[in-house]
């Protein structure tokens, strides 16, 4: 009897923690890293000039219609060490042009942040990639709870799978890398850093986990 409760109760534990590790509302638990990432999803406030619009059924949940200029979006994010951190995006656009800048705490940290094309809007996994922004010097930012803020600057949309916060050293340049030959307004696209995979499969360990639908149900 003792040893069919103690089963029952790893069970439970499993269902509620294990689970929560591979969807935990998919936040990471960033404790004890120098970085951190957040979903685009999460958003805590925005202003759309059209109805914003959600899907759940590409392989990254996602919101859209962030579709026309001065349409704005916030996040909270909590930064753990002050210091410099250079800016990953994982997205998807089915077109090029698409603009946006990068506030944090109401300061304007980057001005420009272009979108190059990845191929579609994410309908399957193939259709996101990476851009790394400041990736050799960072901005900086003070450790506590930041507010986040994006901006569009042109007429076409992106979708936003999630923002990354990774100190420039810790990312691994290709040789003869030179950003002026980059595609992205003040940063590369992730083809020009080794590690930018690696690095950010370690800050969001549950966005390679295969696609659980049920997982979906009530979230």
């Amino acid at each position: 009897m003792f040893r069919k409760s103690i089963i029952i109760s790893i069970l439970i534990f499993l269902l509620i923690f294990a689970g929560g590790v591979i969807w935990a509302e998919d936040t990471v638990d960033n404790e004890g890293l120098n970085r951190v990432a957040i979903r685009g999803y999460d958003k805590v406030d925005y202003d759309f000039t059209e109805n914003i619009g959600y899907n759940y059924e590409r392989p990254y949940r996602l919101f859209f219609m962030w579709d026309h200029e001065g349409d704005w979006v916030e996040w909270e994010i909590e930064v753990p060490e002050s210091q410099n951190y250079a800016v990953v995006f994982m997205y998807a656009a089915g077109n090029d042009d698409t603009h946006r800048n990068f506030e944090v705490d109401g300061e304007v940290k980057i001005e420009e942040i272009e979108f190059p094309r990845t191929g579609g809007w994410g309908n399957i996994e193939g259709e996101f990639s990476n851009i790394v922004v400041k990736p050799e010097e960072g901005i900086y930012l003070e450790e506590g709870t930041r507010t986040i803020k994006m901006t569009h600057l042109s007429e076409l949309g992106v979708n936003l799978g999630w923002i990354g916060l990774i100190p420039p050293e810790d990312l691994s340049f290709k040789e003869d890398v030179d950003v002026e030959d980059s595609p992205v307004v003040d940063g590369l696209c992730s083809d020009y850093i080794d590690n930018i995979e690696e690095e950010f499969e370690l800050l969001n360990p549950a966005f390679y986990d295969e696609v659980d639908e049920d997982a979906w149900e009530g979230l």
